[in-house]
């Protein structure tokens, strides 16, 4: 297991086409499949009864479990899915086995952070990376959802100005075209210009303006690179005025153009 007490077996994802559904409560899989939304949102059921997905989200799936999903139709879902085992009698097992029972879902603050360890998955699936990096960057995601669970609530939080702003990071991060402007921000949260720019920029090292330019730019990436809509629908889905308008920007922060950015990806991917 190259060092780590998982083993890494299968990831890819898909964007579902607008009847897709699944099902696999009659498929007895011998393994872990983790889940994470790229986009679009929909609902899953299980033993512990049913629960909206949407994007950011993480599913851990025990093995065996008896679970089906669907989608919004209007949002069609866009997923990536690792399939794993972990090391028998191992500390990971023992706290899967703690933590799937039916299963775990959390929604991470910053969404992008998973489809950045699913590309190095992926590359060191496709041998593109020294063998056993797949298993490593596992791991990785493995403890990034232990220390996510592991993080206290709201209602336990000292400061209780932080739970507001971190609804605004996770409102911005799931939405980074359409989460309104800095001036709504200010007034949501109910602080002076200057209190909130000093708050946001202590907690993301970063001025609203350029988090969440970085938020739109992370999330073309994922569109660029695991869907196939056009540069005008993604441009839509930002909350630019058109695709010139994103081509202009998304070359100004990545460096080269979307068009450029895709065509990469793919010739990488084959």
């Amino acid at each position: 297991m190259h060092g780590t007490d998982v083993r890494f077996i299968y990831t890819g994802w898909t964007h579902c086409d607008p009847h897709w559904s699944w099902d696999r409560r009659n498929a007895g899989l011998a393994y872990y499949d983790l889940w994470h939304v790229i986009d679009g949102a929909g609902r899953v059921t299980g033993d512990g009864g049913a629960f909206p997905i949407r994007r950011g989200d993480v599913i851990l799936y025990p093995p065996h479990g008896t679970f089906s999903a669907e989608q919004d139709p209007e949002n069609r879902l866009m997923v990536s899915y690792t399939y794993f085992q972990a090391e028998p009698q191992s500390e990971t097992e023992k706290w899967l086995r703690r933590t799937t029972r039916p299963c775990l879902r959390l929604s991470h603050p910053t969404p992008e952070w998973m489809s950045d360890l699913l590309r190095r998955m992926w590359d060191g699936q496709q041998g593109r990376a020294k063998p056993g990096n797949a298993e490593i960057w596992l791991s990785a995601a493995l403890l990034e959802i232990r220390r996510l669970q592991a993080q206290p609530g709201p209602g336990t939080v000292p400061d209780r100005r932080r739970p507001d702003m971190m609804r605004l990071l996770e409102r911005i991060q799931r939405d980074p075209g359409h989460c309104g402007s800095v001036e709504d921000w200010i007034t949501s949260l109910g602080v002076s210009a200057s209190t909130f720019q000093r708050r946001f920029r202590r907690l993301t090292g970063q001025s609203p303006q350029a988090y969440r330019m970085t938020a739109r730019m992370e999330r073309a990436r994922a569109l660029l690179s695991f869907s196939e809509r056009t540069l005008a629908q993604i441009a839509d889905l930002l909350g630019f005025s058109d695709a010139f308008a994103f081509g202009k920007q998304f070359k100004r922060h990545v460096g080269v153009s979307p068009g450029e950015w895709r065509k990469g990806k793919r010739a990488t991917d084959a």
